[in-house]
C-alpha cells in the first residue's frame, strides 16, 4: 500500500500514514525518505527502527540495499521518529542517502539507481520474513 504515488507535493500527514499501514493491517511499515545535511560530508543508507522487533527488519533491508546498490556504506540503528513510533507492526524508516552529498546525489540519477534501491529494499523485507 502506497501513502504517496506521485511526483506532486501532495502528502498525507505522518499520523494519516499510520492510519493507512494499520487500517491495511500490514505486515510491516517501510517508510522511505533522501536524507539532507548541513554537512556535504554525511552520506551513506541508514535504517531506523523504534521497537525492538524492527531491528530485524532494518538489518535485514540495509544488507540487501547495500548489496543490490554496491553502496559501501551503511547505519542501523534506533530513533523515535512518530511514523516508526507509532505503528503495531514492524516499522523501519530509510534514508536512502544524502541529497547534500556529492556521491550519493550523483548515484541517484544514475540510471536504474531507484530500481536498484527498490530491489534492495524488497530482498530485505524477503530475508526478514525467512528468517
Amino acid at each position: 500500500v502506497l501513502t504517496r504515488n506521485s511526483r506532486t507535493d501532495e502528502t498525507n500527514s505522518l499520523s494519516s500514514r499510520v492510519e493507512i499501514a494499520q487500517a491495511a493491517s500490514a505486515d510491516v511499515f517501510v517508510s522511505i525518505h533522501a536524507n539532507s545535511a548541513r554537512s556535504g560530508g554525511a552520506n551513506g543508507f541508514e535504517a531506523y527502527w523504534y521497537e525492538p522487533q524492527s531491528g530485524a527488519l532494518a538489518q535485514a533491508i540495509t544488507a540487501a540495499v547495500l548489496e543490490s546498490t554496491g553502496r559501501g556504506k551503511g547505519k542501523t540503528g534506533y530513533s523515535s521518529f512518530g511514523v516508526i513510533r507509532q505503528t503495531d507492526m514492524p516499522s523501519v524508516l530509510l534514508e536512502l542517502g544524502y541529497l547534500s552529498n556529492a556521491s550519493d546525489s550523483a548515484f541517484f540519477i544514475q540510471p536504474g539507481a531507484i530500481d536498484k534501491y527498490a530491489a534492495g529494499i524488497v530482498d530485505g523485507i524477503v530475508s526478514y520474513f525467512a528468517q
